[in-house]
């Protein structure tokens, strides 16, 4: 079963999204329900799911007589042409959920080179819409398109510059925002860079564990600000490690420097928490806080 590491909040419902992929391309479902597991397998709740386009939706509030716990599953049915599929969503119920609200922006914000490298330069072999441009050299292409950025260089017009909103890979389309003035021709030039969304999940997922490894599930309050710049310096460091081709070069210079950025705000993390789960941080539980460092918060 595929850990698909989610927070839910306890007492505040919680929306599940998913849409499912065949070739990069979304699938509509006909109907979608769904069974919510404790972690002692014990039925909780069985749920409808909504459909809207390409997505099924599932909303869950873990209620005051659920425990704080781990590996809570969401078993999903979701019926696609005909074809039955079963989709396991683990995630655990906590007091307070770490979210990851890091983008690639984020991390171009912190490292302009970033934005400059890994592009690929090609040319539309079709002709497209305002907001969709063909070229079929991207045809089963399995880089993360999605999300990523580009530029249209388009003959006697400003270059445009875009977000990459889909990718369909079976027929080389790239779906683009904002859209164009005019249908973009076969044989115009473009460039754009694949998204670092796998990096940033991955960095958040490291960043989680350690997270949670620190202070449990029962954690009153939990600075999201200070989980943000921890992923960025996580997601950072493994990027520039892995453009780096020798020691001491400036990507693994980079990927050091980022690393010890890292180090350093998650060696400050020393928010106390709510060890017994009564909503309230006692002194005690003040005082037993680890004891390498403090932070300020502003709450």
């Amino acid at each position: 079963m595929a850990r698909l590491y989610t927070e839910i909040t306890k007492g505040l419902p919680y929306t599940f999204n998913y849409i499912h992929y065949a070739d990069n391309i979304p699938q509509t479902p006909s109907s979608a329900t769904g069974i919510i597991y404790d972690n002692a397998g014990n039925i909780i709740e069985s749920i409808t799911g909504s459909i809207s386009g390409t997505q099924s939706s599932f909303t869950f509030t873990a209620n005051k007589n659920i425990s704080n716990g781990r590996n809570f599953n969401l078993q999903m049915t979701i019926v696609i042409s005909g074809q039955t599929l079963k989709v396991n969503y683990l995630f655990d119920v906590v007091n307070c959920a770490i979210t990851n609200d890091v983008n690639d922006e984020d991390l171009f914000a912190k490292l302009k080179d970033l934005r400059r490298i890994n592009r690929f330069n090609g040319v539309t072999t079709t002709i497209g819409t305002t907001s969709t441009f063909i070229d079929n050299e991207l045809k089963s292409d399995r880089r993360q398109w999605l999300g990523g950025s580009g530029e249209l260089l388009l003959a006697g017009y400003e270059n445009l510059s875009f977000s990459i909103t889909g990718y369909n890979s079976s027929t080389a389309t790239i779906t683009f925002s904002p859209a164009h003035a005019v249908n973009v021709p076969s044989g115009t030039q473009y460039t754009m860079r694949a998204s670092y969304q796998l990096e940033i999940d991955n960095a958040f997922m490291y960043v989680m564990g350690r997270i949670r490894g620190r202070v449990g599930l029962l954690a009153s309050y939990i600075d999201n600000n200070i989980i943000n710049e921890l992923v960025v310096n996580r997601a950072l460091s493994l990027i520039c490690r892995a453009e780096s081709n020798e020691l001491q070069d400036k990507w693994d210079i980079r990927s050091r420097f980022f690393s010890d950025e890292f180090n350093n705000i998650f060696s400050n993390f020393a928010e106390a928490y709510d060890t017994n789960g009564d909503g309230v941080i006692s002194d005690e539980e003040n005082t037993s806080r680890p004891s390498f460092g403090t932070i300020s918060i502003t709450r």
